[in-house]
């Protein structure tokens, strides 16, 4: 098995944060609908978003470098966070892992435009 680099960290912070998301939009949601007035509710969530960003690359590279006994505790996280130990936790953390992957691409895509940008208006200059 190859040295592991990462650890596991950035990837529990996101797939803490998606849970977060929806357990706030859940609670919105309790009234049968989701408004204004339940804007208050997603302030904590929208507050975590610079972060979640900024290390979306590292959870990529956590996820790729993953270990069996970290996807195990992956597993226990997400069981503790969702109160839960029921075999859908396994698709959650499979669909939590697409989730890293997709968001990483969306971030790198990002940051690239903003640095084709930011090259071509030095070239204006």
């Amino acid at each position: 098995m190859p040295e592991e680099k990462y650890g596991i960290e950035n990837i529990k912070e996101l797939i803490g944060y998606g849970i977060d998301v929806g357990q706030v939009v859940k609670k919105a949601k309790e009234d049968g609908k989701v408004d204004w007035k339940d804007g208050i509710l997603f302030v904590p969530v929208g507050l975590k978003i610079p972060v979640i960003v900024r290390n979306a690359t590292k959870a990529l590279a956590e996820y790729r470098d993953m270990s069996d006994e970290e996807r195990e505790e992956i597993k226990l996280f997400v069981q503790d966070k969702v109160e839960c130990d029921k075999p859908e936790v396994e698709r959650l953390i499979e669909d939590a892992g697409a989730l890293v992957v997709d968001i990483s691409l969306v971030v790198d895509d990002v940051f690239a435009i903003v640095d084709d940008i930011k090259a071509i208006d030095a070239l204006k200059k």
